[in-house]
């Protein structure tokens, strides 16, 4: 499978959502296209991930079935998605995106893009550059309930900072970029790390191997985001 470029990620995370709000995919079109083009995983193995039976999760990308509202969020979990109220009126619906492109706004200093894909792009995660109490800079990744899922190397400058940041984004994607550990404490996490193996950041703790990877998937999903603050 040809990898996407971080823009290509965020670009098909941002227009999927966009397709929903307009009626021209279904929420079970837009998982299906999510789960290959973003995270390239087979659905036994993404059903593993979240926790449902593949036939569960056929039937969602299917749009057959009567699931719960608590499995249709643990299936969008890890591109930082849940279910939502949205007017079923369409002319109400237009009034709401009209409001929120009424704005426009700055991400990352380059791009001015409406209010309404910048709380998109909130939704599906940014960076956060930082500075410890020895001065030195780091990014954090975040999803869109503000939980950090990555945490950058320390250093000297914000130059290296963001220069690793833009490490992140290029080695995400690939499955082979994760590290996964298991702590002397029990618990698990994971390295992401660049092709000369350098780590690039770390994740939190998990208390199960299979919280671990729902957290490689999450940056899998997120780590492509232009959005740094």
């Amino acid at each position: 499978m040809k990898l996407l470029t971080p823009q290509e990620r965020e670009a098909l995370l941002v227009t999927s959502l966009q397709k929903i709000l307009d009626g021209e995919l279904s929420e079970g079109k837009v998982l299906r296209q999510l789960r290959k083009e973003v995270l390239g995983m087979s659905q036994d193995q993404y059903a593993a991930l979240v926790g449902v039976s593949r036939r569960t999760l056929s039937d969602i990308e299917n749009d057959t079935g009567s699931q719960s509202i608590a499995v249709i969020n643990s299936v969008f979990k890890p591109f930082g998605l849940r279910l939502g109220l949205l007017p079923s009126s369409k002319f109400l619906f237009e009034k709401l995106v009209e409001a929120q492109d009424s704005e426009d706004v700055l991400v990352s200093g380059q791009d001015r893009l409406s209010s309404f894909k910048r709380d998109v792009l909130r939704v599906l995660g940014w960076y956060e550059l930082r500075r410890n109490d020895k001065g030195q800079f780091y990014f954090v990744l975040k999803v869109g309930n503000g939980e950090v899922i990555l945490i950058g190397e320390f250093h000297e400058s914000r130059v290296a900072a963001e220069a690793e940041i833009a490490l992140a984004q290029k080695n995400s994607p690939v499955d082979e970029r994760y590290d996964r550990k298991e702590a002397i404490n029990g618990k698990f996490y994971f390295n992401l790390k660049g092709a000369s193996g350098k780590i690039i950041g770390t994740s939190q703790m998990y208390t199960s191997s299979i919280e671990r990877d729902k957290g490689i998937a999450a940056v899998k999903a997120n780590a492509a985001t232009l959005t740094i603050k």
